[in-house]
């Protein structure tokens, strides 16, 4: 057994340890301003080596559907809608797949809006956050072409907010956890019922494409 320092000495050790040791509080999502209570929320993370500043960099460029088993696994989700229209005679226009990431999706074809955004090392956050607003279950989805302000507005009541956020964290020495979380919330009485349906189905289905991005992020980083 080693020998314990005197007791002036291990105080004063003790004090000077103390407020190095102590981690620095971590500043309150951005996502906590655009849905602070949602009606569904689904969380998935993950840590990998190197800075927060260097991982956010890199995952909010990282393409979520580059990945053969999500494409497999949104083929077979799209599959009835393809065999109606196959069996009403509607043909479908083929596209080449864009890339699907958070730096990509804001201003596209689906509605999605840049809420907010920071990487500061001041702050030491980073994080981003998309949000979508409208009636998103079939038949006939349909997104609301808004702004930051009038989405954290929207009152139209059968629509529904959805957010989803991405950040970094510090987490042990030389790791990032990354978090990427979607919230959603129906607006009016009206879209309660089609929502919890609607999740029931899609949900699970997301969330398998959050882990699988988060796993090869991992990969990328070399675990």
């Amino acid at each position: 057994m080693e020998d314990e320092p005197p007791e002036g000495q291990a105080e004063a050790a003790g004090a000077a340890a103390g407020p190095a040791a102590e981690a620095a509080p971590l500043p309150t999502p951005l996502i906590d301003e655009w849905l602070p209570h949602p009606e569904h929320r689904d969380v998935v993370a993950t840590t990998v080596p190197g800075e927060p500043a260097a991982v956010f960099a890199v995952a909010r460029r990282l393409d979520l559907l580059d990945d053969f088993a999500l494409r497999a696994l949104l083929w077979a989700w799209d599959a009835p809608p393809r065999l109606l229209d196959w069996y009403r005679g509607v043909k479908r226009e083929r596209r080449s797949r864009a890339p699907v990431s958070f730096d990509g999706l804001p201003g596209g074809e689906h509605g999605v809006i840049l809420l907010a955004q920071e990487a500061s090392a001041e702050s030491g956050r980073h994080e981003i956050v998309l949000g979508a607003a409208g009636r998103l279950w079939p038949p006939g989805p349909v997104s609301r072409d808004l702004t930051a302000d009038q989405f954290r507005a929207a009152d139209v009541p059968a629509d529904v907010r959805v957010v989803v956020g991405l950040r970094a964290e510090p987490a042990s020495e030389g790791r990032s956890r990354v978090v990427v979380e979607v919230r959603v919330a129906a607006v009016g009485r009206r879209a309660r019922l089609p929502l919890r349906a609607s999740w029931a189905a899609a949900g699970p289905v997301t969330g398998v494409v959050r882990r699988r991005a988060l796993e090869r992020l991992k990969h990328e980083f070399g675990g």
